[in-house]
């Protein structure tokens, strides 16, 4: 009995998703999947589109055995970070023999050349890096001229992603398997639509234009509700207004709180808010991810100290099984049950959560307490 390992946000799941993860099956001949996914942000900084029951739910109608939940703390990171807590929650899990990825990439070794560069302890790379930070640029954009003086090409998100899970798995000293599956039909800034399939970006549009997706999605029975930051535009917008010192979270430097503070009081909605505040340095991403940050309090210095289990099926079941055995931390299965330490990260997956539905025409709160995992 093998087992794949799946880092994912399925922001929506949708036909290049199912499709990643039987050819990964395929290819690894590994009989269980588990999926590690994002719960109620993404990594871009913006609320998931759906619930995060709802998207393990069509996960497992869809190849997946068992999805865990990722940590907010983690996915409120640079891609870094946020791989390094992913493969870090897929490793302490015991039982994982792969890790499989989507890039543009056609070759594991052309990522891994670029991992060895990017690496914490070269200090030659490190000193590039910082040149290009110090003369104004974004990191994203530092990171690539610093790639460029090795001869390597500008990087596709995907790309980058695969990079950093394979500096995790060499940090974290793992035995888990990395295995890159090219994408399919929709490259990076390509075409966003081809013939059943379609980025995830432009899925969500069609869902905020209220157009039938099904062309796009696997078949399922979810009637999920939808969730966008926009739907509590004033909210954001007081809190960033009246927001105290920030700078000692996650996301921040020092003068980015007042920084962002200005903008927010020089905004009449969201959208324009995120317009005028990036520049060079500031990325569109990272001005968003610092605004969730800072409308949970995200600190810094957690330590991944349990393991949240969101959906399984008989298979999955048996999986769970096996993790107990081989894990240190706790499962989560029933929320109500769980006791965590007063420094835990779990009550930002909580606070997350009610944001989201906040934002949702029910305004539910407390949902983490009242949803069951999703049993198949």
């Amino acid at each position: 009995m093998k087992t794949l390992g799946i880092v994912a946000e399925y922001n929506p799941f949708h036909n290049g998703h199912k499709y990643h993860i039987e050819k990964s099956k395929e290819i690894s001949k590994c009989t269980n999947v588990v999926c590690v996914m994002s719960g109620s942000f993404v990594q871009r900084g913006e609320f998931a589109i759906n619930d995060k029951w709802e998207r393990a739910k069509s996960a497992l109608l869809n190849g997946a055995d068992l999805v865990l939940e990722l940590p907010t703390y983690y996915v409120l990171q640079s891609a870094k970070n946020f791989a390094y807590g992913a493969v870090n929650l897929l490793n302490s899990l015991g039982v994982v023999d792969y890790i499989s990825f989507g890039s543009e990439s056609e070759s594991i070794d052309d990522l891994k050349k670029v991992a060895s560069v990017i690496d914490d302890s070269n200090e030659k790379y490190n000193s590039f890096f910082k040149k290009y930070i110090n003369e104004g640029f974004s990191y994203p954009a530092a990171r690539n001229m610093a790639l460029s003086e090795y001869g390597f090409n500008e990087l596709t998100p995907n790309d980058l992603l695969g990079i950093y899970y394979l500096s995790a798995l060499s940090k974290l000293n793992s035995n888990i398997i990395p295995l890159n599956i090219t994408r399919y039909k929709t490259l990076h800034n390509s075409c966003e639509q081809n013939d059943g399939y379609a980025t995830a970006s432009y899925i969500r549009n069609m869902i905020k234009n209220n157009d039938d997706v099904k062309d796009f999605v696997p078949k399922t029975d979810n009637l999920a509700e939808n969730f966008f930051i926009e739907n509590i535009s004033d909210y954001v917008l007081g809190f960033l207004r009246f927001s105290n010192y920030l700078d000692d979270l996650i996301g921040y430097e020092e003068g980015l709180s007042l920084y962002i503070k200005d903008c927010a009081k020089k905004s009449h909605s969201l959208n324009e808010f995120y317009e005028i505040s990036i520049t060079k340095r500031y990325t569109k991403s990272r001005i968003k991810r610092c605004v969730l940050s800072a409308l949970i309090g995200l600190k810094t210095g957690k330590k991944l100290d349990y393991i949240r289990v969101l959906g399984f099926n008989k298979n999955g079941a048996k999986l769970l099984k096996e993790i107990k055995k081989k894990t240190n931390l706790p499962i989560v299965v029933k929320t109500a049950d769980f006791r965590p330490d007063k420094d835990s990260m779990f009550g930002y997956d909580v606070l997350s959560t009610d944001l989201a539905y906040f934002s949702s025409k029910n305004k539910n709160i407390g949902m983490d307490f009242k949803t069951s995992p999703i049993v198949l």
